[in-house]
């Protein structure tokens, strides 16, 4: 019995040696191009959450009202976003946690750039992709004629965009 443990563990232990001996393959060429560094984080940076775009006052509560000015836009008529399945995450109002399961997104990311085909953004582009009127539109501007999609996502991720007149959950 001990012979035979001690001619397997020898085997093995040959095996091994002549194993890491060897020659590796190559490395397979990629076929696709890959995307550089700041290629990725551009393309990455210019996607925001849909909670975020919906929360233009930046209070941490989406309303049915916020969710009914972004149907308004291309981004919401892209196909990707269940209106039922929406109103009933918000109920009469959500926070971020409604939108999230298990740390993740439940809805697909608002993708800026795609929406306006790489272009920069300006006011008619705003309106017509989120849905928003000019005063929020120009908000977003900060008195530019355009910015990049970067700039645009940047902004809804962390300042208000809405207008005075726009309800918040105080109203309701």
């Amino acid at each position: 019995m001990k012979s035979s443990v001690i001619f397997v563990l020898i085997f093995i232990l040959l095996n091994g040696i002549e194993l890491s001996h060897q020659a590796r393959p190559p490395k397979v060429q990629r076929t696709k191009r890959a995307q550089t560094a700041p290629e990725a984080a551009s393309s990455s940076n210019a996607a925001v959450e849909l909670f975020d775009v919906l929360d233009s006052n930046k209070d941490q509560i989406v309303t049915r009202a916020n969710f009914e000015t972004f149907k308004q836009g291309s981004a919401f008529r892209t196909g990707r976003y269940d209106s039922v399945e929406i109103y009933k995450t918000i109920g009469s109002y959500a926070n971020r946690e409604h939108f999230t399961w298990r740390g993740n997104e439940s809805y697909p990311s608002v993708d800026l750039r795609e929406l306006n085909q790489n272009r920069d953004y300006n006011e008619e582009d705003l309106k017509r992709v989120l849905g928003i009127n000019s005063a929020q539109a120009q908000k977003i501007l900060e008195g530019e004629r355009q910015k990049t999609a970067n700039a645009v996502a940047d902004y809804i991720r962390t300042k208000n965009f809405a207008t005075d007149n726009e309800p918040t959950i105080r109203s309701y």
